[in-house]
């Protein structure tokens, strides 16, 4: 039997660069040392800008501090196969 894992792409929006350059640092804190599979897109609204992290990480362990920072519908996670 052959497992497929999902892919996880998590996603944090913000209304444009400026509101974003806020966060940047405890965004930063939140992922320096957090290594795993997902990968990480920041989106700008205003800009229509998109962001790639340069590295993987691990959303579980940052997902709950984006919430509480940021409003729910500029959190998201996407699985695919």
């Amino acid at each position: 039997m052959i497992f497929q894992r999902y892919t996880n792409s998590f996603w944090l929006q913000y209304d444009n660069k400026e509101s974003y350059l806020k966060d940047a640092d405890y965004i930063n804190t939140l992922v320096n040392g957090n290594t795993g599979r997902d990968e990480l897109y920041i989106y700008l609204k205003q800009e229509k800008n998109i962001k790639k992290w340069d590295k993987k990480i691990a959303h579980e362990k940052i997902y709950e501090e984006m919430l509480k920072k940021l409003r729910e519908g500029n959190v998201k996670l996407v699985s695919k196969l």
